[in-house]
């Protein structure tokens, strides 16, 4: 429908959906006040369209009464046809004083129009169906003339807003505390403008930057420093005691995630930082510098104060620096114990830690008993100084060999010849370690011209418990288990040991009548011929008792330690 001031200059139109209705609660309509008119006039419209169609004369079935003709043909006239009816019922005259010709029952029972119907049931008494009737027509009545007052009323309402100017819409603006990505501070922008570009340009970007709100309550849950932890700056006080005030328990936001972690770099920061090294049997650990600040080029051990720092005009540089170094454990040579009778200028044997291996160096001389003093070493002042002692017997006294029977002897009386610089006294050698048939020789002077070099075959062992042995060709030829000496001396090696006796004479092997230089065509002669110079003594050094005198070198010998020992000795300082 159009509106009656559509086209009423200089009105504008109003829609009836901006109206609402102010008048009272309408229950009979489901009318609210509050509504808007377009709502009245829908409801109001509505049930008049019921009245109507209760109205209707053809809403209602007469065919019970086999009307042929002069049917009701307006609802007067039904209601007017249906009173008749009920006056025969009653057997009430039609004209006062004229007796009905024929009666009805009042409780005939009939049927009723749907709007009557009542769940199953479709029928009615006759005096109540007209009677209900009836009460329907009046109440009909007066809900109609309750909206024809309401109708009238909302004309009325609808009219005034008709002729009202409507109300202008102007977006709200507003002056910015701050910058809004491309909206400056202290600008009047509109609302929906500052809404757009801070959704769009600030909002978005920030949570792609920042992650969403689960993302951030995960990350708060993720503290791995908990209240309870002990602070580094006080190890006896727990985190949330030592900075009370400052953390927060429990951390719900980032705000309080972000306490937490301020707290804990200053515990860092302030905690004591000892940086340590722990050696290990092969590998010495090294700290070196630590918590030292820099001030003009000069290093001080702690950081100065801001005001004296500002004050004589000082720069802090940073620390603290840590230099930490591995270096294997290496002790350095050391002399062998069981050598007193070595002299300044003899060079003591030694031996030297690396790691886990014990390497040996030098000479080893074995003691000599001083013939002219048995009982006595004679002393090695130098290396040439028992060239000129005639004998070999093996000095088995204080300080000397401890002389085994089966063909060995045993340096320092039978007591490890390592020094407590390179190992413990309880730290063994994880096994028996040789150097076997070395060459061992026995320098002496035969006369104030000639000089001569016997020879041994030897073997060099060192103990698991560190004890140096010499053992000669007598410890091979005997079996484990002897039954006789019947077979000492029977090996070849014996051609190189040289077996002397006083007396006799010093071979020369040079000459061309010797066994190595058999005349051409000649028997194979066992004897060589002589200096015509003899032996100043005996010796056998096959046997133990006669190797004093005698040297052979160490070098080459390695020992190990078991991998797992905790001896840890100083090391050299390079």
């Amino acid at each position: 429908m159009k509106p009656l001031n559509f086209d009423n200059s200089p009105c504008t139109p109003t829609s009836s959906n901006c109206v609402i209705w102010a008048g009272p609660d309408l229950n009979c309509i489901n009318l609210c006040r509050g509504d808007s008119i377009t709502d009245v006039i829908e409801k109001l419209a509505t049930e008049l369209c019921t009245i109507l169609d209760t109205l209707n004369i053809n809403s209602y079935d007469l065919d019970c009464f086999n009307l042929v003709s002069c049917a009701p043909s307006t609802f007067t006239d039904l209601i007017n046809f249906l009173i008749l009816k009920v006056c025969e019922l009653e057997n009430i005259p039609v004209t006062p004083g004229v007796p009905p010709s024929n009666g009805c029952p009042t409780d005939c029972i009939v049927s009723v129009a749907p709007c009557f119907v009542s769940g199953s049931i479709t029928t009615m008494n006759l005096t109540e169906y007209v009677l209900a009737i009836g009460e329907k027509i009046c109440a009909l009545i007066d809900a109609n003339a309750l909206q024809d007052i309401a109708i009238g009323d909302l004309e009325i309402r609808v009219t005034t807003l008709e002729n009202t100017t409507p109300p202008s819409y102007t977006t709200p603006t507003f002056t910015l505390g701050c910058t809004i990505d491309t909206l400056l501070i202290n600008t009047t922008q509109a609302i929906d403008t500052v809404l757009r570009v801070f959704i769009n340009n600030v909002w978005c970007p920030y949570v792609s930057a920042t992650g969403t709100a689960g993302c951030l309550l995960t990350a708060v849950g993720n503290q791995t420093v908990a209240p309870s932890d002990f602070s580094k700056v006080n190890p006896l006080a727990q985190m949330s005691v030592q900075y009370a005030g400052l953390w927060v328990a429990p951390a719900l936001t980032i705000c309080d995630t972000i306490n937490n972690i301020w707290a804990c770099i200053k515990d860092l920061r302030d905690g004591s930082v000892t940086v340590s090294a722990l050696d290990t049997p092969t590998i010495n650990m090294t700290v070196t510098g630590g918590p030292a600040y820099v001030v003009s080029g000069e290093v001080i051990p702690s950081a100065p104060s801001v005001a004296n720092t500002s004050s004589v005009g000082l720069t802090v540089g940073a620390g603290p620096t840590y230099t930490l170094t591995a270096d294997v454990v290496d002790t350095g040579w050391k002399d062998l114990e069981g050598f007193t009778y070595y002299g300044v200028d003899a060079d003591i044997p030694q031996c030297r830690r690396i790691g886990n291996q014990i390497h040996f160096r030098g000479i080893v001389m074995l003691p000599l008993d001083n013939p002219a003093a048995p009982g006595f070493v004679v002393p090695l002042p130098t290396f040439n100084s028992y060239n000129g002692t005639a004998g070999c017997t093996t000095f088995s006294g204080l300080g000397g060999c401890q002389l085994n029977g089966n063909g060995s002897a045993t340096i320092n009386n039978n007591v490890s010849v390592i020094p407590l610089s390179v190992l413990d006294a309880v730290t063994l050698f994880d096994g028996y370690y040789y150097l076997p048939n070395i060459i061992g020789t026995r320098s002496i002077n035969v006369d104030a011209v000639m000089g001569t070099t016997l020879t041994g075959v030897f073997t060099v062992l060192i103990t698991s418990d560190k004890k140096l042995v010499i053992s000669t060709l007598k410890d091979q030829e005997i079996p484990t288990t002897r039954l006789s000496s019947a077979a000492i001396g029977t090996s070849s090696l014996r051609f190189i040991t040289s077996t002397i006796i006083a007396g006799d004479n010093i071979p020369n092997y040079i000459i061309t009548s010797t066994i190595h230089n058999a005349p051409s065509g000649a028997a194979y002669n066992l004897s060589t011929d002589s200096t015509a110079r003899t032996w100043p003594f005996s010796c056998d050094p096959g046997e133990e008792t006669d190797i004093g005198g005698f040297s052979m070198r160490l070098d080459g010998l390695i020992a190990y330690v078991n991998p797992c020992t905790t001896d840890i000795k100083p090391h050299i300082v390079c």
